[in-house]
């Protein structure tokens, strides 16, 4: 067990204890998910006889939407943070 208390320790301080690859594979297929069903929205609602105005409205509101999920991949991530479980855990710290 200390083993892997010294190595997740050199991981917390290396900042490489998520596996960054595998969240990256995960956030761009969900995000991937959210632009393929987005086009479905949209040509949904058009065939439910949306007016042009609305359909206008509808369109740029997802517009947006697209915008603020790729601010926050691209944003949130420099002005916050969530550290991995093994932060959590006292790595080489002693109780008192």
């Amino acid at each position: 067990w200390e083993a892997e208390r010294i190595r997740a320790k050199a991981l917390v301080e290396a900042g490489e204890a998520w596996p960054t690859e595998a969240v990256i594979q995960v956030m761009s297929q969900a995000n991937k998910m959210v632009n393929d069903r987005i086009p479905l929205l949209i040509e949904a609602m058009r065939e439910e006889g949306l007016t042009d105005d609305q359909m206008k409205k509808l369109e740029e509101a997802c517009d947006q939407f697209r915008n603020d999920v790729h601010e926050a991949y691209v944003e949130f991530p420099k002005s916050q943070s969530t550290p991995p479980h093994l932060a959590n855990v006292a790595v080489g710290v002693e109780d008192e």
